[in-house]
């Protein structure tokens, strides 16, 4: 049964140790079961936090980018997780080996579910990340002279990933993983119907309002994340809307999009934090229908000024300015003014009668990105109604090529898994069962 005796922490913007020693403040630190500061843990998080050893420099002593305060928090749910397995087994950190005891019994109770919450298995991804970590942890420790070799095999092998500059290519990489690791495999891709969709969408407008509205509906028609479409800069859009630059100005008016530049709460390299603790990542590029851009517009000048006279009243004497600054998102809360928070927005979303079993705001991007495949199919002529069977080839050749000029670019990832997901709920869609038309007799 799987413990959590052991706790992770994070130190606060405000907190005197975060003021004392800002460097340190981004890296959360772990207490034992006792509650008390595990310093082994927390020595190896601020060097993994500080980029000063990293698993895959530590040999060349190369730098390496510094986590993302989200990144850390991670490392260090999964080193408490392996620190309060080996201290529940009585599995020591000194001697325990990685055949016998971090592969042969900490993977394979989270495997079989004895080391898990509710008994039963964990998904591979997350049994994957926890034991990494475990032996990241150990090889530090090794590094350091504070244990023996670990003795973890590693091999190198061979991925093709899609390149940037081809849309047909693909550059082979290297890569150097644990062996042992599980194969995790891909969630099959459900999507609502329209009619569904509809309701759902509706039935957040009504039930939480414009804002909370508008938020679902932008996830939908952009595909922004959960963080990126909370931390939007309120300047994402010009003020003059007849200076925006639409990319498709010959298209009908209903199909006008605008391209604008995100970078905050983008995932990627972290470059600090703006003024009201929004992630600072690698700017992007998104299309966003002209249509939602002059709702986001409307919403500016109306629904969220009344939110920020809001936020502005709670202003300290003498500090409006740097307050105001902490109010920099485009959508604010309708009550406080301060940023809308993730678990605000899953409530709402998670609130209402799904359109489909399990969905969720990541689903949205899911959503939109199937929505804009299922289009770009069914204008090229693959799904007219006298073609009873597809021709497949030309048919994933073609989705290919939208995924990589369209999908990708807008969703900022081009990770093999989802692609092969997307290939095969758009083949799950076009495909019909065999049927047996005929019946024959033996005849003497």
């Amino acid at each position: 049964m799987e413990y959590s005796r052991y706790s992770v922490k994070l130190s606060g913007a405000e907190s005197a140790f975060s003021k004392k020693y800002p460097a340190l403040a981004h890296i959360p630190f772990i207490l034992d079961s006792n509650q008390k500061y595990h310093r082994l843990a927390n020595r190896f998080l601020i060097e993994r936090g500080l980029a000063t050893w990293h698993p895959k420099s530590r040999l060349a002593r190369l730098a390496w980018r510094i986590p993302s305060p989200a990144s850390l928090k991670n490392y260090a749910d999964w080193l408490a997780n392996f620190l309060d397995w080996s201290e529940t087994r009585a599995v020591s950190l000194i001697t325990c080996t990685y055949a016998a005891d971090i592969k042969g019994r900490y993977q394979n109770e989270m495997s079989i579910g004895s080391w898990a919450r509710n008994g039963t298995k964990l998904a591979a991804s997350t049994i994957n990340s926890r034991v990494d970590q475990a032996c990241d942890f150990l090889v530090w420790m090794y590094d350091h002279g504070l244990r023996e070799n670990p003795e973890i095999p590693y091999v190198e092998i061979t991925v093709a990933r899609p390149s940037s500059t081809n849309t047909f290519g693909r550059r082979p990489m290297q890569l150097v993983v644990r062996q042992g690791r599980l194969k995790s495999k891909t969630k099959a891709i459900y999507m609502p119907d329209d009619a569904s969709l509809s309701r759902w969408l509706e039935g957040v407008y009504s039930k939480f309002g414009h804002t909370y509205g508008l938020i679902c509906e932008s996830i939908l028609l952009t595909a922004m994340r959960r963080e990126e479409i909370l931390s939007l800069d309120e300047n994402c859009l010009g003020k003059d809307p007849s200076k925006w630059k639409v990319v498709n100005p010959t298209r009908p008016l209903e199909d006008q999009q605008i391209r604008i530049s995100i970078f905050r709460g983008v995932k990627g390299q972290w470059e600090g934090f703006t003024e009201d603790g929004s992630k600072i990542g690698p700017p992007r590029d998104i299309l966003v229908p002209l249509a939602l851009a002059l709702a986001w517009h409307k919403y500016r000048r109306e629904d969220r000024m009344k939110a920020f006279a809001n936020w502005m009243r709670k202003a300290p004497s003498g500090q409006r300015q740097s307050h105001a600054k902490k109010a920099g998102s485009l959508f604010l809360d309708e009550k406080n003014g301060g940023k809308i928070s993730g678990p605000s927005l899953y409530y709402r979303w998670k609130s209402v009668p799904p359109p489909v079993h399990g969905w969720s705001i990541h689903d949205g991007r899911k959503w939109w990105a199937c929505a804009k495949l299922w289009r770009a199919v069914s204008n090229t002529g693959f799904l007219d109604e006298k073609i009873t069977s597809p021709n497949f080839s030309a048919l994933t050749n073609f989705a290919h090529n939208t995924i990589r000029l369209e999908i990708v670019p807008q969703l900022g990832h081009i990770d093999e898994n989802t692609v092969d997901a997307y290939l095969t709920w758009l083949t799950d869609m076009v495909s019909s069962p065999l049927r047996i038309t005929h019946r024959f007799e033996l005849k003497k």
